[in-house]
């Protein structure tokens, strides 16, 4: 008991003797040179065994809060450096070529041909990191505004936007109620175009479209 009580007292006595000193660096307002890296990490990893709010001196506590803060990033990607090796260049230009000549083609679909036919084993979620982030490019070429769209009115903006040496292959719509039956046989007959219809309740398989929808939303609506 004698032992640990004297230990007690040698180090409560050692934290006077280094705060009578900062204490005297305070009093004379002498500015502590720039702490490195290594001190900040090293007092952030002590402040985690006491309460430092009132041992603070040197930095502000939202500092240190920072300090905090950069060192958890720091440690997260010391935590996640390893991870997969990136697919073979070969592999990836694959995939891309097999998304520009596939266009109706999803992550899934890809994945299973390159594993049956090729014996790639790749998941759908390693063929969407690989995924072309623009083929061709998108650009809205004509927009026009009624209170009450219906098939014929769609169907005229279909005939004065896309002209008539175009080089579109597919039209891709959702389901509302103005793409009508015979409005897809027509652009089918007049311009040659495959419609395709996403699924219901899928935002995601027109995304173009439906970002751009949004965008025009929040303009109008904050304007």
């Amino acid at each position: 008991m004698n032992v640990v009580a004297r230990r007690r007292t040698a180090v409560a006595a050692e934290v006077l003797f280094l705060r009578k000193q900062l204490a005297y660096y305070q009093d004379h307002q002498i500015r502590p040179r720039r702490l490195t890296d290594a001190a900040r990490l090293s007092l952030v990893l002590w402040s985690r065994l006491f309460d430092w709010k009132e041992a603070l001196a040197i930095v502000t506590p939202a500092t240190f809060v920072r300090w905090h803060r950069k060192s958890f990033k720091l440690y997260r990607r010391w935590k996640s450096r390893g991870g997969r090796p990136p697919l073979p260049k070969e592999i990836r230009q694959l995939i891309a070529r097999m998304v520009r000549e596939n266009v109706t083609w999803g992550e899934e679909r890809i994945a299973d041909e390159l594993s049956l036919k090729l014996g790639i084993c790749v998941s759908p979620q390693t063929v969407r990191k690989y995924w072309p982030k623009q083929l061709g490019g998108a650009a809205c070429t004509r927009y026009n505004v009624t209170a009450h769209p219906t098939a014929d009115w769609t169907l005229q903006q279909f005939r004065e936007a896309i002209p008539s040496d175009h080089s579109y292959q597919f039209l891709i719509h959702d389901r509302d109620a103005i793409f009508s039956s015979e409005l897809d046989e027509e652009l089918k007959r007049s311009f040659g175009l495959t419609v395709l219809r996403t699924p219901a309740r899928a935002p995601k398989a027109n995304a173009f479209c439906e970002r751009l929808v949004g965008t025009v939303r929040r303009e109008c609506e904050s304007a």
